[in-house]
């Protein structure tokens, strides 16, 4: 039996990897992806039926449905 040549291990373990890497990163943009549209769906409900309260204490607009604060 012949011992592995150490550069062939080092090629297929970076090649496995960088294949890993890839599948990762599509993963993380397709879950990315998703999640926006989720976000882009409740905003858009959110937008619809309710109306635009103020901005929190993290700055960040702030929705109530159904709700009329008087700033139509």
């Amino acid at each position: 039996m012949t011992k592995p040549n150490l550069d062939d291990i080092i090629k297929a373990g970076l090649r496995y990897y960088a294949n890993k890497m890839r599948q990762d990163e599509a993963r993380y943009k397709e879950l990315e992806a998703r999640e926006e549209a989720k976000e882009q769906e409740r905003w858009e409900r959110d937008c619809k039926y309710g109306h635009y309260r103020y901005y929190g204490e993290d700055h960040e607009p702030y929705w109530v449905p159904g709700e009329d604060n008087g700033d139509d």
